[in-house]
């Protein structure tokens, strides 16, 4: 027969067992939950409100790219048709995407429509 001290013990046991199991439980919850606020909140952006063109030579360009049929605006597309100016000039150039990137990439300049 089993004596009642064994019966305490594995009582205890189960207890402890028990307790500690539900802590780690909770400390685990917690810590989701801390994880997925921090991390599930939406990216913070700006936004910037567009001026109506005052360059020439940009509205120029893009009044040459409608006439083709092409709609330029300033949120980013993937498209072939892009119009970069360079640096310290008022002259826009119609560039692919990969070449206004890469010139966009060394500060030669900036993409001001991107037209599809």
């Amino acid at each position: 027969m089993i004596g009642t001290s064994h019966v305490t013990a594995v009582a205890r046991l189960i207890r402890v067992c028990t307790v500690t199991c539900a802590a780690v439980m909770v400390v685990a919850w917690v810590s989701v939950q801390a994880f997925a606020s921090h991390y599930n909140q939406a990216p913070s952006t700006q936004t910037v409100v567009a001026r109506p063109v005052t360059n020439t030579a940009l509205s120029e360009a893009i009044v040459e790219q409608t006439s083709r049929g092409l709609t330029c605006r300033e949120e980013p597309a993937l498209t072939d048709t892009i119009l970069f100016q360079a640096l310290e000039q008022t002259e826009v150039q119609v560039l692919t995407f990969e070449e206004a990137i890469a010139a966009s990439s060394a500060h030669a300049g900036w993409i001001r429509r991107y037209c599809f």
